[in-house]
């Protein structure tokens, strides 16, 4: 409240203002009569974390007045710890191990969870499923649980990311893995049997079957064809 108790006559006011993340709106006008006062209500909007100072400064026919202004800023902080989001080699279309990631808010206000998701080219390969409250309070931490299911083969990838209200948002992790696939070969393309007499059965030949690919192969049946 700005004040003018003087005999003198209205006494004219040239400039109010702020310093510093403060912000003024006031009542005052150009002149303050004799007698009278009018308010000047001060707002705090910090930029940055920490303790901000400012000054409110009035200029008047008789000088400026100054008045210290001070607040303290809060703010969240997240990070994403524990899995390093690397999953290896999986068999394609086979769901790999859950691997966990810890989302810590180490700030000093509350962490706000606006969504966590999953994108990129091979998003489809990836899935998560958490257990993080919209918001995360003070020194809390939640945890998110991930998969892979590569739907082809090779090196696939996607991206974590936590949509919030701390500095860096989205939080991210970068997830990677390669979907393998099995590589099934026979020792010999074709047996040949010597000639024998119809009725009897001949020694026997071996065919040895080799996976050497990445991914176990699934034998869902050993035929023999032909009109013979």
């Amino acid at each position: 409240t700005i004040s003018n108790s003087s005999l003198n006559p209205a006494m004219p006011i040239t400039s109010i203002s702020v310093t510093g993340n403060f912000a003024q709106t006031n009542t005052c006008g150009t002149s303050l009569a004799t007698g009278a006062s009018c308010t000047v209500s001060v707002t705090f909007s910090p930029t940055a974390a920490g303790s901000l100072i400012g000054t409110l400064l009035i200029s008047s026919a008789s000088g400026t007045l100054s008045v210290s202004l001070s607040g303290t800023a809060v703010a969240p902080t997240a990070t994403l710890s524990g899995s390093s989001g690397a999953f290896g080699n999986q068999p394609v279309n086979l769901q790999s191990a859950v691997q966990l990631v810890t989302l810590t808010n180490s700030g000093t206000a509350s962490l706000t969870i606006n969504g966590i998701s999953i994108s990129g080219y091979n998003l489809s390969d990836f899935a998560q499923t958490n257990v993080c409250p919209a918001s995360l309070a003070i020194a809390a931490n939640c945890t998110i649980s991930l998969t892979f299911t590569p739907g082809g083969a090779g090196a696939r990838s996607a991206t974590l990311n936590v949509a919030d209200n701390a500095t860096g948002s989205p939080q991210t992790l970068l997830l990677t893995g390669t979907g393998t696939i099995p590589l099934v070969t026979v020792s010999s393309p074709s047996l040949s049997f010597a000639s024998i007499l119809a009725g009897s059965q001949s020694a026997s030949q071996t065919v040895t079957i080799s996976n050497s690919g990445l991914a176990p192969a699934s034998i869902s049946g050993i035929a023999i064809t032909g009109p013979n």
